[in-house]
């Protein structure tokens, strides 16, 4: 079962229903920007307290370091055909992975992180295809000790057709957001 996240956000499975996961948290309380590589990706405006900013755009393979310690870095898209097993139905989908690493002094509680996907402006929804291997995030309810690393895969519906995709992702709801795009 999966249950919705506060924005469209992305969902996730935990346990039989929850939302998606990725790194540590020991937040602050204002916004912050994400550190790209190389450097100088971030943005250079001045985030408002309390309001959440996107970074720049960051390309898939480069890394988002995030105020609290965690790093994030998403490969390109990965096509793929769907199988009839596919929820919700798509004749093409992509998938992510999202490499995550915990750079705080505590544990990050994996079940923070929010994911969506866009094509032209459109939110896609994620798709679930267990005869592939996307089962959503499995484990979200679990944390990520400090200093350990961890991969998680992501599959959404698309467009039939080469279409250049952008990946949002948030760490926790007071942070701002770091987006990735690419083909």
């Amino acid at each position: 079962m999966r249950a919705p996240r506060a924005r469209h956000h992305t969902t996730v499975l935990v346990c039989a229903a929850a939302l998606i996961c990725v790194a540590p948290v020991a937040v602050g309380g204002c916004a912050s920007q994400a550190t790209g590589d190389p450097a100088g990706a971030g943005s250079a405006s001045e985030p408002v307290p309390g309001v959440p900013v996107h970074s720049s755009d960051l390309e898939f393979g480069q890394r988002s370091t995030f105020d609290n310690g965690v790093a994030v870095r998403v490969a390109g898209p990965r096509s793929f055909t769907p199988s009839d097993a596919a929820y919700p139905s798509s004749d093409s989908a992509v998938a992510f992975e999202i490499s995550l690493r915990n750079g705080a002094d505590t544990p990050y509680q994996l079940s923070q992180l929010a994911v969506s996907a866009a094509t032209g402006g459109v939110e896609l929804r994620e798709i679930v295809d267990p005869r592939q291997g996307f089962t959503g995030f499995a484990g979200a309810g679990d944390d990520l000790p400090s200093g350990r690393s961890t991969h998680v895969t992501v599959a959404f519906a698309v467009p039939a057709g080469d279409t250049a995709v952008s990946l949002t992702v948030q760490v926790d709801p007071d942070l701002h957001t770091a987006r990735f795009t690419g083909r």
